[in-house]
C-alpha cells in the first residue's frame, strides 16, 4: 500500500484515486496513458517540435535512449503537451511513451514490448520474478513495459530500470534487475476470514470511521521481505473508504489507508495546489508526533513513543519514524496535521 511523497505531481495522482505501488511508476505510467488518450489535434514530430519548445535534438536524445533502453530503433511519433511539460508517443513497440518537461528535459520513458523483442538479460530478470511469484515454470508475460525516471520524484528508483508485467491477474514489478513487488487481484471470497477479521478490528479502532464499508477490494502482495493482503473496504467515492495491510504469515496488520482524509486536489488551482504543498511542508513534526503516536498504537499497536519523526526531503505530507536497530514506518499526513497513511 505504498504510495510516493505528496508531490504536486503524486499529490494529483492520490487525487484522482490512483494508488502508487511499492518502488514503481505505476501512477507515472497511468498519467502518461491518460494524457496519452486525451490527445486532440496532435500532430507528427516536425510540426509538434515546431509548435513548442521541444527542439528537434531533444526528440533525437530521447530516441536514443529508447534504443539504449530497448536495443530496437524506435521513433516518436503523435503527441500532446499540457501545462508542465509534452507527451511523446512510441512509434515500432507495442504502446509507450516519453515524458518531457517543460525545459524540453526527459523526464521518464514508458515503452510496452512483446516478450520476444525484449533482450535475452531482461527476458531472465523477468522470468526469474515469475518463477518466485507463480512457481512452475509456466508463467511467461506476452508483453513487458520498461520504465525509465530521471526526475527526483523517488530517489529509489531514479535512473534505475524498472519492468511491469501482467500475468494471470498478477503484476510483477522488476526494478534493477531483481524482483520489487508483485500485487495479485484476489476474489473476495478467496481471502481467509481471518485475515478480513484483523482488518475490521482495525478499523473500529479509528475513530474517524462512523461506519466501516464493506469488503470491495482484495490484493496479495510479494515483496523481498513479506507476503500481505491489502484489503480495501468500500469505494474512493464512498464515505469511509479504508484500505489495511494484513500479514499473511503473522495476520497482523502492517499499513492502514485512510483515503477520507487526504486532500481533494481534484479540480483545484494550481495556486490551491501550492498552498496545500507549502501547508504540510511547513508542519511541525513535534505537533505531529504527538498525536500521531497515540493514533498508532492505538490503530496498528505500534509503539513509536521511542522513535524519532522527520519529513521526507522533497515530499511534503511524507514523514518517517526511525529507530536505531528497528525497522522504520513511513507516513503521510494531510493539511490539517491528521495521518492518513501508516506503513
Amino acid at each position: 500500500m505504498k504510495r510516493t511523497g505528496a508531490t504536486k505531481y503524486s499529490t494529483l495522482l492520490k487525487a484522482l484515486g490512483i494508488t502508487v505501488l511499492t518502488g514503481t511508476l505505476v501512477a507515472g505510467v497511468m498519467q502518461v496513458q491518460a494524457h496519452a488518450s486525451q490527445r486532440t489535434g496532435a500532430s507528427s514530430n516536425p510540426a509538434f517540435a515546431a509548435a513548442t519548445s521541444l527542439s528537434a535534438s531533444s526528440i533525437q536524445k530521447a530516441e536514443k535512449k529508447l534504443e539504449e533502453l530497448t536495443g530496437k530503433s524506435l521513433t516518436l511519433g503523435k503527441a500532446t503537451n499540457f501545462p508542465s511539460g509534452s507527451i511523446l508517443a512510441v512509434q515500432g513497440a507495442s504502446g509507450g511513451e516519453v515524458l518531457f518537461n517543460k525545459k524540453g528535459e526527459i523526464d521518464s520513458i514508458s515503452v510496452k514490448m512483446k516478450w520476444s523483442d525484449l533482450s535475452a538479460s531482461h527476458q531472465e530478470a523477468m522470468q526469474k520474478a515469475l518463477d518466485t511469484v507463480l512457481p512452475g515454470g509456466s508463467a511467461q508475460a506476452e508483453h513487458v513495459t520498461l520504465i525509465m525516471d530521471y526526475t527526483n520524484t523517488n530517489p529509489k528508483v531514479k535512473n534505475k530500470l524498472q519492468m511491469l508485467a501482467e500475468v494471470q491477474n498478477t503484476t510483477i514489478n522488476v526494478l534493477d534487475g531483481k524482483l520489487s513487488m508483485a500485487l495479485e487481484i484476489l476474489k473476495i471470497q478467496d481471502v481467509p476470514e481471518t485475515a478480513i477479521k484483523s482488518a475490521k478490528a482495525v478499523i473500529a479502532r479509528v475513530e474517524h470511521v462512523k461506519k466501516a464499508e464493506a469488503l470491495t477490494q482484495a490484493f496479495l502482495i510479494t515483496e523481498p521481505d513479506a507476503v500481505k493482503y491489502e484489503l480495501r473496504f468500500g469505494a474512493p467515492t464512498s464515505k469511509y473508504p479504508v484500505s489495511v495491510d494484513i500479514d499473511k504469515k503473522t495476520n497482523k496488520a502492517t499499513g492502514l489507508y485512510l483515503g477520507f482524509l487526504q486532500d481533494n486536489l481534484a479540480n483545484k488551482s494550481d495556486a490551491q495546489i501550492n498552498k496545500v504543498m507549502q501547508t504540510m511542508k511547513n508542519a511541525d513534526m513535534n505537533k505531529l508526533k504527538k498525536t500521531a503516536v497515540p493514533q498508532i498504537k492505538k490503530w496498528l499497536g505500534l509503539d513509536l513513543s521511542g522513535y524519532k519523526l522527520t519529513k521526507v526531503a522533497n515530499e511534503p505530507g511524507n514523514a518517517i519514524f526511525t529507530k536505531s536497530g528497528a525497522a522504520s514506518v513511513e507516513i503521510t499526513y494531510n493539511s490539517k496535521g491528521e495521518v492518513y497513511w501508516v506503513n
